[in-house]
């Protein structure tokens, strides 16, 4: 032992029944006990490997192998187990081992000391034991290049090649003995204890102690029971108590790390256990704290030595109140375990740390980073949509920029009510103000934890007016310099018109509008007065009478008393209105729609999708569709649907233009003027018919686009005045890449968005439904589970539905694409009467050899595999277990390694399955490899089938035959018969083959105890015997016609809370 007892103490490992042990024998790594029963049971830190041997166990001995001795057999046994040679020595009675000279020694009945090499087993030397005549047989072990032998009270050593060292006489008859260092430690039955220096003989010290026996060697101690305790003694005769371990007899390894203890037919195997401070690594999985978000930190704590660790641990927050911080962590070599400790509050700016400790003893510290908690970010813009009868209308668009909902928004002036915006959602409200030429109007954004501020600037002028005479006609010019749309009632009155001229007048951006009327008296001097009555705006002129010659030019005046009129529209960009109602009415003749107007900035001129209330009497009463809530969008999340199962509709982006079909332009100045008097048809107005049809089809677009307005505002008033709940899923995967059979885990986060209470809610897939159960706003629930596929391919997992009582949402599909593995591990647990039958078909996807070191579940327990799965091979590995209560997929963890790297372990999911059909026996436990033997080259050559039995139990009549045109008639001697193989026996078969290359392929039959089989071998066969290599004989394969095994592609655990 390397200390008189382990700083950490013992932990058990593993407990196993057991036949009497007859013999034991240990090293630094491992403690060998053999049984009456004729097991050898080699117990190591990493696992036990059990041997069988058909007769009882004589003595064991362990150097660079384990030596054991049974029915007058000495056999050499690799540390796995594997025998590596025998010597048959009937008159064989003691064994001893010499590690470093590899040397084995043994003490014969006929009183001959004889030397083995370790290696090989040849004899190395043969001499007269020492004191042969004495009866009694204490002791025989070897150490540091000699054999000690005792005999009654003798002590003697000898050299390796059996020569002396020296021969002592004690004083007292010796029970036992062991070596320490370079002292002998022997115990007498006086109940005294004496050291021995091993190199002179000489006595070094004594201690009264009852000792019953002593283990052979110890490296700086010896552990032993004495006077009924444990107890570790050194080389100088020093001995502590090792205390909390049981009672029995104790079998330490030399270094005192791992020991047996035997009582009442049961092995309990205790290994030291490890300092913390050198195992332990803690790392916590989230190094973010966000006060009042940050519920829990979760510390992740593992154990990276080669020894188990149990320990107090304690967590210590400076910066951070924390709670839970006290626990005990019990980890094998390679666990972790997680702890959450739960966060009372944050009183840190920017950094809390985090340090953890065990019985004082400093383990790690750990850096948290203080974040500001997420919060609403309201960001606001407005336009100027249009200016009717002295009235603004502004369209003010709300976004939510931050990172939580923003609740409560309202948009004044008009207290617009928004109500709840999520993150990265936005909505438009509509103000309707007096127009104020030149002013800058304050709007005012609102919530309860966000604001935000922004000014609408008012052109200085409204429109502007002009009054002219131009060839016998008042001309009256409206122009509308502003980016919105203008509509108001022009009034032109003057002494030269019998009464006010009134009309509505309705610009679009930029657009220019002359109307042209014409005298109803003569006078000589006449004064006009024109102005827009809602914005103010005027314009007067005086004129010569003369000007405008003879009014209506030989009394052809209107019958109606009105002065005939004339329109010239225009617009800044210099084209009439007219050519773009050509080009509208060209797209309405070709069966095109036209698009809807909107209050945008632009060009065209635009419907509103609402009439303001007007300020005067003259104004119209708002309209039914104007009252519509505030538009809302977003990009967020999917759109929440109603209780009908219709989506309301929400844009993702800015709202559409609302357009309706242009009027039909005015006709020009030359139309207006082709004849002083109205046609007869038409004794209201100059423009004639084409006025009324004008008016017919303005009415009949806007009858349209109301129609669809109205709609389009029922639609989404019900999605943004609507309240309640909101649900959205967010379904994400570790990876969507897995390796075949290797687990990958899936999460669902199921959350409300809305404002009320979403209650009954249920994740549904095609495979399973969960009860979510109820959300309060804001409240997220989140359950996973584990997938393993066990095909190469891309696959779906379909797509699902989250629905509560109120409220529902959709779950999207998921593609994942399965890649190929360097192990693949399919796992069935078999039900049997008493427990199940587990296997695993290993699959080594890599050119070099994997070792598959444990496989285990958490139902069931761990187990030691010590599988070999050579290099691009398939093996199946099995094990009968007690347990019961297995279904559906069971959780699996597989440990192993390859030979160029470190030891790795993959989850995976086993399938539970009737013995039936997953128990394997007669034929399908046997397999077909390519023996290295095979060469195909230049026309002819030798195909190499090895034949092996990897069940548990022998097969019998086994019968190999290859068929095929490659089989070469000629040379091959036909099929082979096996009367018995057994469980990992193999034998070769050799199929001569003749073929022109440049593949060859030999079907191989087999049959046994009744049932039938068949494999293809197949590979490259190169035309030149040159071309033949270790590369060509590598593309060499076998391929198993058997049908499939009905194995899933695909297995699933069942959702649990996260």
């Amino acid at each position: 032992m390397s200390h008189s007892g382990p700083a950490g103490g013992y932990a058990p490992t593993e407990s196993f029944e057991s036949g009497r042990v007859t013999a034991v024998a240990a090293d630094a790594d491992r403690v060998v006990l053999g049984t009456d029963d004729g097991a050898v049971e080699i117990v190591a830190a990493d696992g036990r490997t059990t041997v069988a041997f058909e007769a009882p166990i004589a003595d064991l001995a362990v150097g660079n192998r384990v030596y054991a001795l049974a029915d007058g057999s000495v056999v050499a046994l690799s540390t796995a187990g594997t025998r590596v040679w025998s010597v048959e020595l009937p008159e064989a009675s003691e064994l001893a081992a010499l590690p470093e000279a590899d040397v084995l020694g043994v003490v014969t009945d006929d009183d001959r000391l004889v030397g083995f090499d370790g290696e090989t087993g040849g004899q190395e030397f043969g001499v007269d034991r020492p004191h042969a005549d004495v009866t009694g047989d204490p002791g025989f072990f070897g150490t540091d290049g000699a054999f000690v032998l005792v005999a009654w009270s003798f002590l003697a050593v000898r050299n390796l090649d059996g020569s002396e060292r020296f021969d002592e006489n004690l004083d007292g008859a010796i029970e036992s003995a062991g070596i320490v260092d370079d002292t002998i430690v022997v115990s007498l039955k006086d109940e005294r204890v004496v050291g021995v220096d091993l190199t002179t003989g000489e006595k070094q010290w004594e201690r009264e102690l009852a000792v019953a026996d002593l283990p052979d060697r110890g490296d700086d101690a010896l552990l032993f029971t004495a006077e009924g305790k444990l107890v570790s003694l050194e080389a100088d005769g020093t001995y502590t108590p090792v205390e909390d371990l049981p009672s029995g007899d104790v079998y330490p390894t030399s270094d005192g790390d791992l020991f047996c203890a035997v009582a009442d037919g049961t092995i309990a195997v205790y290994s030291s256990t490890a300092d913390p401070a050198d195992a332990l690594d803690v790392a916590v999985e989230d190094p973010r704290l966000v006060p009042g978000e940050t519920d829990a930190v979760d510390l992740r704590v593992e154990n990276v030595g080669d020894r188990p660790v149990a320990a107090p641990l304690r967590a210590v927050g400076d910066g951070a109140a924390l709670d839970r911080t006290e626990w005990t962590v019990d980890l094998a070599p390679g666990e972790s375990a997680t702890r959450s400790l739960r966060v009372e509050s944050v009183r840190a700016d920017d950094t809390a740390a985090l340090a953890v400790e065990s019985d004082g003893d400093h383990l790690a510290s750990l850096s948290l980073s203080v974040e500001a908690p997420p919060g609403a970010s309201l960001a606001a813009e407005v336009e100027l949509d249009a200016v009717t009868d002295g009235a603004a209308a502004l369209t003010v668009a709300v976004e939510n920029e931050g990172d939580a909902p923003a609740t409560h928004v309202s948009v004044s002036p008009g207290d617009v009510k928004l109500g709840r915006l999520a993150p990265g959602e936005s909505a438009a409200a509509e103000l309707e103000l007096p127009f104020e030429p030149g002013t800058a109007v304050p709007v005012a954004v609102r919530g309860d934890a966000a604001a935000a501020e922004v000014e609408a600037a008012l052109p200085d002028r409204g429109c502007r007016i002009d009054v002219d005479a131009t060839d016998g006609f008042v001309d009256v010019t409206v122009e509308n310099p502003t980016d919105a749309t203008v509509a108001d009632d022009l009034a032109v009155a003057g002494d030269c018109f019998d009464a006010p001229v009134e009309r509505r007048v309705e610009l679009g951006a930029g657009e220019r509008l002359v109307v042209a009327l014409r005298p109803e008296r003569t006078v000589e001097t006449a004064d006009v007065d024109a102005g827009l009555v809602g914005l103010g705006a005027s314009a007067s002129a005086r004129f010569d009478g003369r000007r405008f010659g003879r009014a209506g030019r030989g009394g052809s005046g209107r019958s109606d008393g009105r002065p005939p009129e004339r329109e010239r529209p225009s617009r800044r960009d210099g084209r009439s209105p007219r050519e773009d109602g050509r080009r509208e009415d060209s797209r309405r003749a070709e069966g095109e729609r036209s698009p809807r107007r909107e209050r945008g900035r632009g060009g065209e001129s635009r419907e509103r999708d609402r009439r303001p209330r007007r300020e005067s009497d003259r104004r119209s009463p708002r309209r039914e569709a104007d009252r519509r809530p505030p538009r809302r969008e977003t990009d967020r999340r999917p759109a929440p649907r109603d209780r009908d199962g219709r989506s309301p509709r929400r844009e993702s982006g800015p709202e559409p233009r609302r357009e309706e079909s242009p009027r039909p332009a005015p006709e020009t100045e030359s139309d207006a003027r082709q004849g002083d008097a109205p046609r007869r048809d038409d004794p209201g107005d100059s423009t004639g018919s084409d006025e009324s049809r004008r008016r017919d089809a303005s009415a009949s677009a806007s009858a349209m686009a109301g129609g669809d307005a109205a709609e389009d505002a029922a639609t989404v008033g019900d999605a943004a005045g609507a309240t309640g709940p909101v649900l959205a899923a967010d379904r994400r995967l570790e990876t969507t890449d897995p390796a075949r059979t290797h687990g990958v885990r899936e999460r669902i986060a199921v959350r409300n968005e809305g404002d009320d209470d979403a209650t009954g809610v249920e994740l549904s897939l095609a495979d399973e439904t969960v009860s979510v159960g109820d959300l309060a706003p804001d409240d997220r629930a989140t359950v996973e589970r584990s997938h393993a596929f066990f095909d190469a391919e891309a696959t779906d997992l379909p797509a699902g539905r989250v629905a509560g009582d109120d409220a529902d949402c959709a779950v999207e599909s998921e593609r994942v694409s399965v890649e190929p593995a360097d192990l693949a591990a399919e796992v069935v647990f078999a039900l049997e009467e008493d427990g199940y039958l587990v296997r695993a078909k290993l699959e080594n996807g890599r050119d070099v050899d994997c070792a598959v070191e444990r496989i285990g579940t958490r139902e069931l327990g761990i187990w030691d595999a010590d599988c070999r799965v050579p290099a691009g091979e398939t093996v199946e590995w099995t094990r009968r277990v007690d347990g019961s209560g297995l279904d559906g997929a069971v959780e699996t963890v597989v440990e192993y390694a390859f030979a160029d790297g470190e030891t790795e372990r993959f989850g995976t999911l086993g399938r539970v399955g009737e013995a039936s059909a997953t128990d394997s026996a007669g034929i399908e436990t046997v397999a077909v490899n390519v023996g290295d033997e095979t060469r195909v080259s230049g026309g002819y050559g030798s195909v190499v089938v090895v034949v092996e039995n990897r069940g548990d139990s022998p097969v019998e009549d086994l019968s190999v035959e290859a068929t095929g045109e490659a089989v070469s008639d000629l040379m091959y001697a036909g099929g082979e018969d096996v009367e018995r193989l057994e469980p990992g026996d193999e034998f070769t078969h050799f199929v001569d083959v003749e073929t022109d290359g440049p593949e060859a392929s030999v079907s191989v039959s087999l049959s046994a105890d009744g049932d039938e089989s068949e494999v293809t071998v197949c590979g490259p066969a190169p035309a030149e015997e040159d071309d033949w290599s270790d590369e060509t004989l590598a593309d060499w394969s076998v391929e198993r016609g058997d049908a499939d095994d009905g194995r899933p592609s695909h297995l699933r655990s069942t959702f649990e809370d996260a």
